[in-house]
């Protein structure tokens, strides 16, 4: 991340360690509260003033995206002002949720009782086709 950075305060509002990927480096952030919510851990994430908006993207809040306006959602990491500023994020204790997804799709969906399904498709080893078989520019076939 380099040597002289402007360093800054974030806080992690959960009691689990968050990531934050910058610039193909990894930071853990770790937890500023316990599962009950008592604070610990003060000035325990110190981060480069440019990656503070990396690390508020990258730790949303699971369900709380704004389908109509995806630029509102909560964040699991909020910027500590500095002593004599004003606190402008929020950074109380939080903890994820179980949605699978930023939005809570089944709001928006016509028929609730759909089932949703977020995952990749998984295939067996037996069924894979070897690579050396498909041309490079050829559609693969499932």
């Amino acid at each position: 991340m380099g040597v002289f950075q402007q360093m800054v305060e974030v806080v992690n509002r959960t009691s689990k360690t968050l990531n934050l990927r910058f610039d193909g480096q990894d930071m853990e952030l770790v937890p500023n509260y316990t599962p009950e919510g008592e604070p610990i851990n003060p000035g325990g994430n110190m981060i480069p003033v440019q990656t503070v908006g990396h690390a508020k993207s990258q730790n949303v809040l699971m369900g709380s995206e704004d389908p109509q306006n995806p630029s509102e959602y909560v964040v699991l990491v909020g910027l500590r002002a500095k002593p004599g500023q004003k606190q402008r994020d929020d950074i109380t204790h939080l903890e994820q949720s179980n949605e699978l997804t930023r939005v809570k799709l089944e709001e928006y969906l016509d028929d609730p009782t759909q089932k949703i399904i977020v995952a990749g498709r998984r295939i067996s080893r037996g069924e894979a086709r070897p690579v050396k078989d498909i041309a490079p520019f050829d559609p693969r076939q499932s």
